[in-house]
C-alpha cells in the first residue's frame, strides 16, 4: 500500500511500483469462509478478479493457441512444421484438457519433437489426447465436424474472409483452409 518495504534483515527502505497478478483454481471466498485462506490477503489480491473458463469450454481458442505454440516450438526446434493435419486437429478439439492451456502447450511441444513432416499428425500427439478419438469415433465425429465447420466460419468472419489471415490464425496452410472451406461448403455472404 505504501509502495515501500524493507528487506528481511535490511535497514534500507526500498520503493516499488508493482501490481501482483495471482491465479488459482480454488474459490478463494469459500476458502476464506472456511478459514483456509487469510481474509486480509484475499482483499488485497481481489482488486480485479478475472474468471477464465476452462479450455474445454473455449473450443474456439484451441486452434489459435495450438497454432501459436506450434510456431514457437517449431522455430525453437528448427523444424519446418506449419500446420496440423485433420486428424490431429480433431483430436485436439475433442480432448477435455483437464490441464488447460499448460497441458495444450506441453502437448504441442511433444508433437513438434516427434513430428517428421511439415504437419503434426495424430500419431505425434500424446496418447491421452488421441485415445478419446479412437474410443468413440462415431459418437464424436459429427460433433467434431460441426465444431470444425463452425470454427472455420467464425474465424473467417473475424478475419473479414481474408483467407491468408484466417489460415495463420488457425495454424494451418492456405491450401488446407481452402480444402476445408470446400469440404464444409462455407461461402462468404454476398452483398446485394
Amino acid at each position: 500500500q505504501s509502495q515501500k518495504f524493507e528487506r528481511i534483515g535490511g535497514d534500507q527502505t526500498l520503493s516499488v511500483d508493482v501490481r501482483i497478478l495471482a491465479a488459482t483454481n480454488k474459490n478463494l471466498l469459500e476458502q476464506v469462509k472456511a478459514g483456509q485462506f487469510r481474509e486480509d490477503l484475499f482483499y488485497r489480491l481481489n482488486v480485479i478478479p478475472i474468471q477464465l473458463p476452462a479450455l474445454r469450454d473455449r473450443q474456439n481458442d484451441i486452434p489459435v493457441l495450438a497454432g501459436h505454440f506450434l510456431k514457437g516450438f517449431a522455430g525453437a526446434q528448427r523444424k519446418n512444421i506449419s500446420e496440423f493435419n485433420t486428424e490431429a486437429m480433431r483430436a485436439l478439439l475433442s480432448y477435455n484438457w483437464p490441464g488447460n492451456v499448460r497441458e495444450l502447450e506441453n502437448t504441442i511441444e511433444h508433437a513438434v519433437v516427434l513430428a517428421k513432416g511439415s504437419a503434426v499428425d495424430a500419431v505425434d500427439l500424446p496418447s491421452p489426447v488421441v485415445s478419446p478419438v479412437a474410443e468413440e469415433p462415431s459418437a464424436s465425429s459429427k460433433t467434431i465436424t460441426e465444431n470444425e465447420a463452425r470454427l472455420l466460419r467464425e474465424v473467417l468472419e473475424e478475419c473479414n474472409w481474408n483467407k491468408t489471415t484466417a489460415a495463420l490464425r488457425l495454424g494451418i496452410s492456405r491450401s488446407t483452409l481452402y480444402e476445408k472451406i470446400k469440404k464444409y461448403q462455407i461461402f462468404a455472404p454476398t452483398l446485394h
